[in-house]
């Protein structure tokens, strides 16, 4: 009770600039339903499975993008991961969530973070940091492939987040399904 009754005359004794509190601005509301491609994954969260709710698929919907932009990876790719290994589902076995997190992955990587993978929001977030990692590896080293560079950036990304490697079928479907995503033809 002493330390809230200090705490309180500190915050009453703070400077005050012409006779007004100096408070910092709130936290600006992020805006997530004009991102270019919310409209695009959002019914493409919904049509995976006909019992989310509207509700379900904007929070889905949301994280997706705003971890995807925090960590520079396309927002498409991230929803085609997301279905391909849970269909967006957070009951999914053996591993967790709708990103499928990997314990022992999780453990090395993201346990000091306090990220929760059993929590929606902290398993697309864990999700898109791991996808994030193979994603921006060794770019300068794969730029030297030629054309096909983006192809095979993704098909590398792929098979290591997965651990199929390359060329497995979880690489081709996943791929095939951001492609059509991009488009628009889901």
């Amino acid at each position: 009770m002493k330390l809230f009754l200090l705490a309180a005359l500190i915050f009453l004794a703070a400077p005050i600039k012409d006779k007004v509190l100096v408070v910092s601005k709130p936290v600006q509301k992020e805006i997530i339903t004009k991102h270019k491609d919310y409209d695009r994954i959002f019914s493409f969260v919904r049509s995976a499975d006909p019992k989310h709710s509207k509700q379900y698929a904007h929070t889905i919907t949301s994280y997706i993008i705003r971890y995807s932009d925090k960590h520079k990876v396309p927002p498409t790719l991230t929803a085609a991961v997301g279905y391909v290994e849970s269909r967006f589902r957070m009951s999914s076995r053996p591993c967790v969530g709708i990103m499928q997190v990997y314990m022992p992955t999780y453990i090395k990587y993201d346990k000091k973070t306090g990220l929760n993978p059993r929590k929606t929001e902290d398993n697309i977030h864990i999700g898109v940091r791991e996808l994030a990692r193979y994603y921006h590896k060794d770019r300068g080293k794969l730029a030297s492939r030629g054309n096909n560079y983006q192809q095979f950036r993704l098909r590398y990304t792929l098979g290591r987040y997965n651990g199929c490697g390359p060329n497995g079928r979880y690489v081709h479907k996943t791929l095939s399904l951001y492609e059509r995503l991009k488009k628009d033809r889901v």
